[in-house]
């Protein structure tokens, strides 16, 4: 099923409010690009994603190669 850039931050809230247990383990969450069928997972640590979402304010994270935003893991 491909996917919208707003379902695929979506799903990383959700990923992101899972990660309650154990913040210090890195979980997949999907680049956020326009192209549909992207599947690229951003392996980030719960401490991590909440970093780049407060520097990216609601700029999208994007896989390293996406342009115009390069997000690499911390």
């Amino acid at each position: 099923m491909d996917a919208s850039p707003r379902m695929k931050r979506a799903a990383n809230e959700m990923m992101r409010g899972a990660a309650t247990l154990d913040d210090r383990l890195p979980l997949p969450y999907y680049c956020e690009c326009v192209v549909p069928d992207c599947r690229r997972a951003i392996w980030l640590t719960a401490d991590a994603y909440d970093l780049l979402r407060r520097r990216l304010d609601s700029a999208p994270l994007l896989a390293g190669e996406h342009e115009p935003h390069l997000v690499r893991a911390v």
